[in-house]
């Protein structure tokens, strides 16, 4: 099993003694979680913050925990899901839960994700203030339809 956000330990620690995971457990677990705590977060952390988590050791340990507790979920589901339907339900689906619960914190600021060096993760402002981000701060456009692109050539349409 590649580990890529959450260690074996990070992952175990939300299962019952009766239910660990070992090495040779599907990589695509790992994967789906990634992409999901990625989607969720890319509003949040920059690309560059979140492609440098790519191993246990780089991600931060709340990170790690989230990653941790989908990928549980996910396994338990799929041991028990012909054994004990009701089971699952109420353990996966709680695990799961948890996970996005913390996720929806991180994006609403409740929650502030911290780094390996101790600090506060840097957030991207980038949609902080639709304002800014749809309108000059001059009120003056940069760009018009009648601008010269070279010499007597001008941008339109018509």
């Amino acid at each position: 099993m590649s580990e890529i956000l959450a260690s074996l330990s990070d992952i175990n620690a939300h299962l019952p003694p009766n239910v660990q995971i070992s090495n040779d457990v599907d990589d695509s677990l790992q994967v789906d979680a990634l992409r999901l705590i990625r989607g969720q977060l890319v509003s949040i952390f920059t690309g560059a913050i979140l492609t440098s988590w790519n191993s246990p050791e780089n991600t931060p340990e709340l990170i790690r925990s989230i990653a941790g507790r989908l990928i549980a979920s996910k396994y338990y589901a799929n041991l028990v899901s012909g054994n004990v339907p009701d089971e699952m339900a109420a353990f996966a689906v709680s695990l799961y839960n948890e996970a996005i619960s913390i996720l929806t914190q991180i994006k609403s600021g409740q929650i502030i994700v911290v780094g390996l060096d101790g600090l506060p993760l840097p957030q991207d402002t980038i949609g902080a203030d639709s304002n800014l981000d749809m309108s000059p701060i001059s009120g003056t456009p940069v760009f018009s339809m009648g601008r010269a692109l070279s010499g007597d050539q001008a941008i339109g349409l018509g």
